[in-house]
């Protein structure tokens, strides 16, 4: 009976979680200071900021923010922020002394501060973020601001919740300081309530950590914010989205595109303001492929998960394929990592003509379909992955035409919701079939694969903390970040396997997705 009832209880937290990933951001609202004025053009307020500080910071806020229809993830919305923000640059001759500052202008984040000004003879910009207290290192960053003389960025770096000095320095061409001012700060609490420094454990590994800013891309508990931590574990940003979480960061030139939304994709420029939305209900889209006319037959093996299934959370649905990843090779291919087979799936011609090229996996679970022959053949002792995520093609100039490493996250996780046939793998004790498994492991696994022959090897892996279920490992400027997702632990390794730190985070279950970024050419 209480084993029963824990299990309820349990299908009930996931369930609930689970519910978190469609539903809307709740509110919007924010603490303002003193309302300064009100535009009925562009219906949008002006504030003082609601922190004190050593130099005049504003916020502009739409005025039907408070409405649960509001959304800042809305084209109109961000016109007029920025028709606003157009407005009071026109108003004073700005300097380095005295700029203009806003707080998140376009409401896609909760810390960042705007700053404007002009300076004729600077070339560069640069900060440098001193908390008071010393209770966290210093953070410098180069600006990325345009030529000429408006200097206009957001700078990134400010610990919600404390109270900082910020020097701006001027530089010229030659990286020297021709200028400098220096204000105090109160920077806003997070909305989220996220913790602000994370737990960190030191690894093993002597090796130098890589430079930037690890991003977390849904935490349950936590969807509609994306958390951005330095090297020390400290939230250096927190990104607002409306709900959902962002699954995969794209930067494209100056602009980021994300998920903002369950039924949205946002593209946002360094200032946060959303440049362009695709509405996944309306917006135009060009199918390129669908796996049903790629696997018919498969797709006429399976059903609708059932509620007693080890994916009970997704009961009603045909998750039948469960693509988790897509990687592009610029032969014109893509490398998808399906879950719900444990199988790589690699499909040609992806423009033109889409057809399968391989399956690469553990080659029993296809030999009883129309789908063996696709199957590469295994070369050595190792066991398949299982569970993969995050499957990607990494070239190397040491290999033959036709050969490439293929790196993911092996969960080392089975569980299939949806097959008919009864079908059932010979699994290696070291698989697990349970979600939490104090005793299993995951790994990160490297394959060498040789087109040629129509085989695959396993190059390299190594243990990571074990995770069932999501999770990621991302080849970042010569180490490897890596999300344990259902362990709730992301560190980053050196290039032998070699952990150099980890942080624990708080989640409700599970952490989808942990990546890096330098984020040069976006905000510095």
């Amino acid at each position: 009976m209480i084993a029963a009832a824990a299990y309820g209880i349990y299908r009930w937290i996931v369930q609930s979680n689970m519910d978190e990933e469609v539903a809307k951001r709740e509110s919007w609202a924010v603490e303002t200071g003193e309302l300064l004025s009100g535009n009925t053009q562009t219906k949008v307020n002006i504030y003082n900021a609601a922190k004190d500080a050593g130099i005049q910071i504003y916020q502009i806020i739409p005025q039907e923010s408070e409405r649960n229809s509001f959304s800042y993830y809305d084209l109109d919305v961000q016109s007029r922020l920025e028709q606003t923000l157009e407005d009071l640059k026109s108003e004073a001759d700005y300097t380095i002394e005295a700029p203009l500052a806003v707080w998140n202008p376009y409401g896609t984040g909760s810390n960042g501060l705007y700053i404007y000004f002009e300076a004729d003879d600077a070339s560069g910009v640069s900060y440098t973020i001193h908390t008071e207290g010393g209770n966290y290192e210093d953070y410098t960053a180069n600006a990325n601001v345009s030529e000429g003389s408006q200097k206009e960025f957001l700078i990134i770096g400010l610990v919600p919740g404390e109270r900082s000095e910020v020097t701006v320095r001027l530089t010229d061409e030659e990286g020297q300081v021709t200028d400098s001012t220096t204000f105090w700060v109160e920077t806003p609490e997070t909305i989220s309530g996220y913790d602000v420094l994370l737990e960190k454990t030191d690894g093993t590994s002597t090796q130098p950590v890589t430079d930037g800013l690890y991003y977390t891309l849904g935490t349950q508990g936590y969807y509609g914010y994306m958390f951005f931590f330095d090297n020390d574990g400290v939230m250096r940003y927190e990104m607002l989205l409306d709900g959902y979480k962002a699954d995969r960061v794209l930067m494209n030139g100056d602009q980021m595109i994300c998920c903002v939304a369950s039924d949205q994709i946002g593209q946002l420029n360094r200032l946060g303001q959303v440049t362009q939305l695709i509405d996944l209900e309306t917006g135009e889209v060009s199918e390129l492929a669908d796996l049903r006319n790629i696997f018919p037959d498969y797709y006429d093996m399976t059903e609708k998960v059932s509620s007693t299934s080890a994916f009970f959370w997704q009961a009603g649905t045909r998750d039948w394929i469960h693509v988790n990843s897509v990687d592009y090779k610029d032969d014109g291919s893509i490398l998808l990592s399906s879950r719900e087979t444990s199988t790589l799936i690699k499909i040609a011609d992806i423009y033109e003509n889409p057809e399968l090229e391989y399956l690469i996996g553990d080659a029993a679970y296809w030999e009883e379909t129309s789908y063996a022959s696709y199957s590469y053949e295994k070369s050595g002792e190792f066991k398949d992955q299982y569970g993969q995520h995050t499957a990607s093609f990494i070239e190397s100039d040491d290999l033959e035409d036709g050969q490439y490493y293929i790196m993911m996250y092996n969960n080392n996780y089975y569980a299939n919701s949806t097959r008919t046939d009864g079908y059932e793998p010979e699994l290696d004790d070291s698989v697990s079939e349970n979600l939490t498994d104090e005793e299993a492991v995951s790994q990160v696994y490297v394959y060498l694969v040789d087109e040629n022959e129509k085989t695959y090897s396993l190059a390299w892996s190594f243990d990571v903390p074990y995770s069932s279920i999501v999770s990621s490992v991302q080849d970042y400027d010569g180490n490897f970040v890596i999300n344990s997702g259902v362990a709730n632990v992301f560190g980053e390794y050196d290039d032998t396997g070699n952990l150099i730190q980890s942080f624990e985070y708080e989640c409700s279950f599970q952490g989808y997705r942990v990546m890096k970024d330098s984020f040069e050419g976006y905000w510095f």
